[in-house]
């Protein structure tokens, strides 16, 4: 699970997205972006690397 979070989002705090975690076994992952309730909008580009790495580490076959 990835959770996604602006810096100064006045509706959703750290520990309210942190709190995601608790919802899932496998993989979590917890990244804050400059912005507010809307940081998806400004901040496409690292959005969009930010989930395709995460992604990208799920879809890749572990190295064993």
């Amino acid at each position: 699970m990835s959770v996604l979070t602006g810096e100064s989002d006045p509706r959703v705090g750290v520990e309210q997205a942190m709190a995601w975690r608790d919802f899932t076994s496998g993989p979590f992952t917890f990244r804050r972006f400059p912005g507010g309730h809307f940081f998806l909008t400004a901040q496409q580009d690292a959005v969009t690397a930010a989930v395709a790495a995460d992604l990208g580490r799920l879809l890749r076959p572990a190295a064993r």
